[in-house]
């Protein structure tokens, strides 16, 4: 019998933390629990529950699940983006090779986008993903410093002498300083105060604090990697130059385009960068995607007359971006521009989903694009759209 796929339930989460473990622990024997590097996003609570898609044996037996973690982000310059993680993908080694799986990430895709998701995240095989509509897309800087690449410190004035930076081990008077330098990066997830003391006490990584007369900052080190900073630029930069004399380090930044003070300071430093592909990303809608980004394409556009015509060839969705002399703007029912054609920049552009998120976030464009259309002054100017995510919001 077909397994039955279901929403999850508050009653299924010891059950859900045996099995996802257990699915991975057949190839990864030392495998940690699921609960322990996620507290963030694995918790008993109705919320977090009801966003585990199921499947479920006649015998009442969990046998395969996904879960939609909720990822909203802010960008630099306005931006809100509604994105979704696709984590804990687990399904028994029995159950395997049956077109269950398929069948749970469509189940998933279908309750994200009846949710107004405008992009899911993942990370995993392109050629697995890429069936039910991701694709590598957006792009971060993956950059490595080294004790040769920090430069000094300028010495503080006498008796101004930096103390030694120290790491955090849950010390609740720290806590408020933490959130709050969190809080002001202009780039970054969306997360309540509960949510980031849960993503600080992942079993994985470090936080260091570094206080100084300049200010305040922290860093989270997950193994050699920089897995996020905050703070004021002095006082990571004291902080960075402590921690490189004993260990290079990695970290990725955002795309340049929503960069905030800390970041070219961090560039800055590296001896070697290079610029890489975020993840994987999936669209729901082309509208969605275009008025999110809205902000920052009224100022690429500015000036920009025409209609850019955004068809996806799965569903039949068709988006115009129109240039008006206010800016600007993203029409929902094209059928009321059909009489305009393509538009006065003569350009349609019909893509496959997978190739639409390649065309909007890059970083290369979709190879079904021809040059006249990559050419074309709407395209060039607006696309691709800065997307990339923390790695402490990866699942």
């Amino acid at each position: 019998m077909t397994p039955r796929i279901r929403a999850g339930t508050t009653a299924d989460y010891e059950g859900i933390l045996k099995r996802v473990l257990a699915a991975f622990a057949d190839s990864s024997p030392a495998h940690a629990p699921f609960d322990l590097l996620y507290p963030d996003c694995i918790r008993p609570d109705a919320a977090c529950m009801q966003d585990w898609v199921l499947a479920e044996a006649a015998s009442g037996e969990i046998v395969a699940g996904v879960q939609i973690v909720p990822r909203p982000m802010r960008l630099a310059g306005g931006i809100r983006v509604r994105a979704a993680g696709i984590g804990q993908v687990f399904c028994l080694p029995a159950h395997r090779k049956g077109g269950l799986m398929t069948a749970l990430l469509e189940a998933a895709v279908a309750k994200m986008d009846r949710d107004g998701y405008d992009v899911s995240l993942l990370g995993g095989d392109r050629r697995r993903y890429r069936r039910q509509g991701w694709e590598v897309a957006g792009s971060m800087v993956a950059a490595r410093l080294g004790s040769r690449s920090i430069r000094a410190v300028e010495p503080p004035p006498a008796g101004q002498e930096l103390p030694p930076p120290r790491r955090w081990h849950g010390e609740a008077e720290d806590f408020p300083k933490l959130y709050a330098a969190w809080q002001a990066l202009p780039t970054r997830g969306e997360r309540s105060p509960d949510m980031h003391a849960a993503v600080l006490r992942r079993f994985n990584v470090w936080t260091w604090i570094q206080e100084c007369p300049a200010g305040f900052a922290y860093v989270v080190l997950r193994g050699d990697q920089v897995a996020e900073y905050a703070g004021d630029r002095p006082a990571l930069q004291a902080l960075l130059g402590h921690l490189v004399q004993r260990t290079s380090l990695r970290v990725r930044l955002p795309p340049a385009p929503v960069w905030g003070e800390l970041e070219p300071m961090i560039l800055d430093f590296a001896g070697w960068y290079a610029v890489e592909p975020a993840g994987m990303a999936r669209i729901f809608s082309v509208r969605r995607v275009l008025t999110a980004w809205e902000p920052l394409l009224r100022r690429r556009l500015a000036g920009w007359s025409g209609r850019l015509r955004l068809r996806v060839t799965e569903t039949g969705e068709q988006t115009i971006l129109a240039g008006t002399d206010a800016g600007p703007v993203v029409l929902d029912t094209p059928a009321r521009d059909a009489a305009s054609g393509p538009g006065r920049d003569g350009v349609e552009i019909a893509l496959s989903l997978p190739e639409m998120a390649a065309l909007l976030f890059g970083p290369v464009p979709p190879p079904a694009l021809p040059e006249t259309v990559r050419e074309c002054e709407a395209v060039r100017r607006a696309f691709p759209l800065p997307l990339g995510w923390p790695a402490l919001d990866e699942v």
